[in-house]
Order: structure tokens, then C-alpha cells, then sequence
């Protein structure tokens, strides 16, 4: 039978899962079978289904292997983000099968989306605090690791920034190649303001931790723009897919107004958010159309809709690959692409790589070099980007006159407290920096 749709779609489809289900609820049907049927449902599209039939070989059959059903079926739950029937199903493998290191690891991640964040940091505990936990065909170590780097990764969340340095070390310990833990790790003791911020330690070395650095942690250590380029290269290189075929833009028909897209997935409450509120309204639609292309969060705030009002088009990317976005972008005529994040967190350089439209921009989110092959040009100013380091940037600068960064002139400034509100004396200079204290 014909799968690539959902079985529910096709009435032959529909025969099928219920022959499923009937073997299901035989109580005789083996294991790898369930496995296959639920993979094809899967693949179809109809993760529910897949469910049905875990859920229905589980009631029915009295197998040893049941906990790794529910296993399977507890992570077709969390795809689903049915986190709270996720969590359930899990303590049934557990029930089972106490010892199941994969089922505490994805049970951990199941309650953090709960937000039940120490009940996820007990589950992953209980891992990486056992020397050989027990798998179904998983190395211990990895299994640890996992444990150990996102109890770090929440920890660091919920700013208890020294137990998730204290993770990271055992987790270098024990295995000193993990290049992304290395980067958090330098990060993590940057928002410490722990100097040295690369301290050794066993056989992680001072080039591994320089190496390991992201861009952005290497803005904050050093301003040698020959560091900053190579630190920029290092992750497109590691992190950004090499794509060969023709740029997406090509061949496709532009007419009437230029058409400008912005790129982001912080057009919410965060600084490019607040900065460029205005900017949006301001350009002239008589010979400009304005485009969204995001994944920002809904957050809720009168920031968010007034960003999104702004635009004459906005294109949620929630979901959607770098090759599709790329090719929404084409779709669109798009003349000129604006990426707001460049290497930031969040950022989704793969579709830029695709050259969805001709001139593709970098600004605002990334004082910076790239390095990205899909960026051309970058706005910048003379103090942001000296004209004696370009040939440390891989884009070409357009320069404004004054000031690069835009601002918001309609944004509401609270009430300014006095000196003695917030505990100064009534005389004296006092410095002020509004910045994280690791960009200081």
C-alpha cells in the first residue's frame, strides 16, 4: 500500500491499521514487527496512530520487551508535545524496567518542558551519577554525557552558573573532545566573570577551550579581529551545510516594488526587538514592500504585534527547513534579504546558504564578520567595523554616516528613580552598563 500520506486519508490505508491493531491486541504479535508498523505510521504522518498501536501491543502482550515500547511510543509523545501522556509513559517503562537509562534521560526532558525543572535535573542526576548505567544499545558513557550536559545546559538557564560549570568539568573529564561543551563552558565562566576565563583542566588544553569559543564569546575575550574571523570560520565550517547547487533566486521574475525581507528569530522582547521596533514602519511602502521571515517566539507583549503590524508580509518559519525557508524567500521576489542574527544564539544560518535572494545582508544582531558564503554585505559603521580591519570580514561594508545600530524613538521610558531609590550617594559619577556582565 501506498504510505507517503496519512493512512486516515486513504480508506486502503485505514484497512491496514486496523490489521494492525488486530495483531496488536492478539497478544501474539513480536516486537519488531510493532516497531516496523509504527515507523511506517510515522513516516506517513500519522504519529497518532503509531501511538495507538503502542499503546494497544502494551495492553495486550505479556513481553519482557514492553518497556522498550513504551519507550518508543513515550518518544512519539514528546514529537507530539504531549509531554504530560509522554511523562507517563516513561514511569510505565520505568515501572518495567527501572533501570532504563534512556527512558530517566527522555523522562528528564519530558518534565523540563513541564517546566519541572529540579524533577529533570533528579532524573538526569540519577544517569550521570551511575558509573554504568543501564542501556538497550547505547555506550554508558554517551548516555552520561547526555545526563551531564543538560542538567549544565538547565542549570546554566536557571543562572546557577556554578553547578553547571561543575557539570561541564566532569563531562570534559570524561570524555575532552565535546566541542560545543568546551564553548559553554568558556561562556559559562564568562558570565562568572571567572578569569582565567580558559582554565585547563585534565586533557583539555588552552587551544581546545580558544578553538571551542563561540563567536560571540570571543567578541567579549578579545578584540583581535584575525581571532574573531577564525572563530567565525571554525563554525560555518563545523555547523553551516555546504550547499553547491544553483542560488534559489535564480530564474525567478521580479516586478513592481523592491521588495526587502527581514530575517530573524528575535522579533520579540529581546534587543533587536526593542531596537528595531520603528524601523519597519518607516521604509516607503509607495516603493518598498516589507517581508517577515521568522521564528520568533509569540510572547504575548504589544512589542510583538507592533513588529508584526509593521510588515507587509510575515512568514513564520517555525518548523520549516533551511532549504524550504530559502525557497519561501525566492517564492516572495525577494531583492534584498536583511539577516538580523548572524552567529547569535538562535540563528539559522543554513538559509542563507541556499541564496534565496540576490543581495543578502547582514546587520544589527552581529557586530561582526560571519564568514557566512551567503552574505554579501554587512551595515556597519566606522568604530563598529574599522576601515583598517576588513580584511579580517568576509562581507563588505556599507557604511552609514553616524551610528549603525537603530533605535526606537516611540518606546515608553520608565519613571527615572532617584539616587537614594536605588542606594546611591547623592553626589559622585556613576558608571553605568545595561549590558550582561560578561560584554562589559
Amino acid at each position: 500500500m501506498d504510505m507517503s500520506t496519512p493512512p486516515a486519508a486513504q480508506p486502503e490505508g485505514l484497512a491496514v491499521v486496523e490489521q494492525w491493531l488486530a495483531q496488536a491486541r492478539s497478544g501474539q504479535w513480536p516486537l519488531p514487527n510493532v516497531m516496523e508498523a509504527a515507523t511506517r505510521l510515522q513516516q506517513a504522518g500519522a504519529a497518532e496512530a503509531a501511538c495507538l498501536v503502542y499503546q494497544t501491543w502494551v495492553a495486550a502482550t505479556p513481553s519482557p520487551f514492553r518497556y522498550v515500547a513504551c519507550f518508543n511510543w513515550g518518544a512519539i509523545l514528546g514529537e507530539l508535545r504531549k509531554h504530560q501522556d509522554a511523562e507517563a509513559v516513561y514511569r510505565m517503562a520505568l515501572a518495567m524496567a527501572p533501570h532504563f537509562a534512556q527512558a530517566r534521560l527522555n523522562l528528564g526532558h519530558q518534565l523540563e518542558h513541564l517546566g519541572r525543572e529540579e524533577e529533570a535535573l533528579a532524573e538526569w542526576r540519577s544517569v550521570y551519577d551511575n558509573e554504568n548505567p543501564e542501556s538497550v544499545g547505547a555506550e554508558p558513557l554517551s548516555l552520561r554525557l547526555h545526563a551531564f550536559n543538560n542538567a549544565a545546559r538547565l542549570l546554566e538557564q536557571l543562572k546557577r552558573y556554578d553547578e553547571s560549570e561543575a557539570l561541564m568539568v566532569r563531562s570534559l573529564e570524561l570524555d575532552p573532545r565535546q566541542g560545543d561543551v568546551a564553548q559553554h563552558y568558556v561562556h559559562i565562566r564568562q558570565k562568572q566573570c571567572a578569569w582565567p576565563v580558559y582554565k585547563t583542566m585534565g586533557e583539555v588544553t588552552h587551544n581546545h577551550l580558544l578553538m571551542s569559543t563561540s563567536l560571540l564569546g570571543m567578541l567579549d575575550e578579545s578584540d583581535d579581529p584575525a581571532l574573531q574571523l577564525l572563530t567565525s570560520q571554525r563554525f560555518v565550517h563545523e555547523k553551516v551545510a555546504k550547499v553547491t547547487d544553483a542560488p534559489l533566486h535564480k530564474g525567478r521574475k521580479r516586478e513592481g516594488k523592491i521588495r526587502i525581507g527581514y530575517l530573524s528569530g528575535d522579533l520579540h522582547m529581546h534587543a533587536v526587538g526593542l531596537l528595531t521596533a520603528e524601523l519597519y514602519a518607516l521604509h516607503d511602502k509607495s516603493r518598498f514592500e516589507i517581508h517577515a521571515f521568522s521564528w520568533s517566539r509569540e510572547d504575548g507583549t504589544a512589542l510583538r504585534a507592533r513588529i508584526k503590524s509593521a510588515f507587509d508580509h510575515y512568514t513564520p518559519l517555525h518548523g520549516v527547513d533551511n532549504k524550504r525557508a530559502a525557497e519561501l524567500i525566492a517564492d516572495a521576489g525577494i531583492d534584498v534579504l536583511v539577516d538580523l542574527q548572524g552567529l547569535t544564539s538562535g540563528a539559522r544560518p543554513g538559509i542563507l546558504a541556499y541564496r534565496g535572494a540576490p543581495i543578502q545582508v547582514s546587520y544589527l544582531g552581529l557586530p561582526a564578520t560571519s564568514a557566512l558564503p551567503g552574505v554579501d554585505w554587512i551595515l556597519a559603521d566606522r568604530f563598529v567595523m574599522p576601515p583598517e580591519s576588513l580584511q579580517f570580514y568576509t562581507e563588505k561594508p556599507i557604511y552609514l554616516p553616524h551610528c549603525y545600530q537603530v533605535s526606537d524613538r516611540q518606546r515608553v521610558a520608565a519613571t527615572p528613580p532617584t539616587r537614594a531609590e536605588a542606594g546611591l550617594p547623592e553626589d559622585g559619577f556613576v558608571f553605568c552598563a545595561f549590558n550582561n556582565n560578561h560584554k562589559m
